[in-house]
């Protein structure tokens, strides 16, 4: 009986030890090896995420490096191979020949030196023309395809008399250095599309004098006041004789010589005239049978 229970409890101690093992072996020593492949696992979807993440930059990358090749092919500007005084007088002289840019000008050669990684060619240019032509040529030049640059500009205004018209004209005078860039070792990427059309004409001539030197002459053969007599006056309308003896029934509004009728006073028998001489703003007031 004795030995009955002895042998229970040995049972009972040998099945407390196997089971505290296995706890042990469960929760601590399995618990710690599943950590571990854990943290490999982790370690190996980390590496995972970085090499799709490489793709995806890779991807960027060559998405990046075709539209920069679309780009450069698309390019406005591009730079000669080599640059010959030949070729550059020859595209002046065909934006100088055309209507919105016609000038006269000299073309001199200066210099032509390679830099570190590209050349450049100097010209001096001279000439002459109207300003809306000269602005219209240099704009050419700037928005030309190949690369060009304007240094040392210079520009004044001259008033002349048109031989034909016998008007005051005003023409300028310019000067600028010319540089043309190429580049030897530029791949033959030729642009895919045209240069965009950038011209447009100025809206004022800066070089058109305040004053003329000359006052158009009358070819209209208009009333001049200045040499008129005042014969009549109504609230609308005035009666006035030139120096030719001519008479002419005008209102406000109607044009004369150099200007127009601007004002009609009857309470004080006169009449005014807004004259531009030139430039010069003058008032001429006409009393009946009075000249002022």
């Amino acid at each position: 009986m004795v030995s009955s229970k002895k042998s229970t409890i040995l049972l009972l101690i040998l099945f407390l030890i196997i089971t505290l093992v296995g706890i042990f072996r469960i929760h601590i020593y399995s618990n710690e090896k599943l950590k571990k492949i854990e943290q490999i696992n982790e370690q190996k979807r980390e590496t995972v995420r970085e090499i799709a993440d490489k793709v995806k930059d890779y991807d960027k990358f060559v998405a990046t490096l075709k539209d920069i090749e679309e780009r450069w092919k698309q390019r406005e500007k591009v730079l000669q191979r080599d640059e010959q005084s030949g070729k550059t007088l020859l595209f002046l002289n065909e934006i100088a020949s055309e209507k919105n840019s016609a000038v006269k000008f000299d073309f001199a050669f200066i210099e032509k030196k390679l830099e570190e990684g590209y050349g450049c060619s100097k010209y001096n240019i001279t000439g002459d023309g109207f300003y809306s032509n000269v602005y219209g040529f240099i704009n050419k030049i700037e928005y030309d395809r190949n690369l060009y640059k304007i240094k040392s500009f210079n520009i004044r205004g001259i008033e002349e008399i048109s031989k034909k018209s016998q008007k005051s004209i005003t023409k300028v005078n310019f000067s600028f250095i010319l540089e043309a860039y190429f580049n030897p070792d530029e791949n033959d990427f030729a642009s895919m599309i045209e240069p965009s059309v950038h011209y447009k004409k100025p809206e004022i001539n800066p070089f058109n004098p305040l004053l003329k030197k000359s006052i158009p002459p009358n070819k209209k053969g208009l009333i001049e006041v200045e040499d008129a007599k005042l014969e009549a006056i109504s609230l609308s309308k005035i009666l006035i004789r030139d120096k030719k003896g001519r008479f002419s029934s005008i209102e406000v509004g109607d044009e004369v010589y150099l200007g127009y009728l601007t004002d009609i006073r009857s309470e004080k028998n006169e009449a005014e005239f807004t004259l531009n001489k030139g430039g010069v703003i003058e008032r001429v007031v006409l009393r009946v049978f009075t000249k002022k």
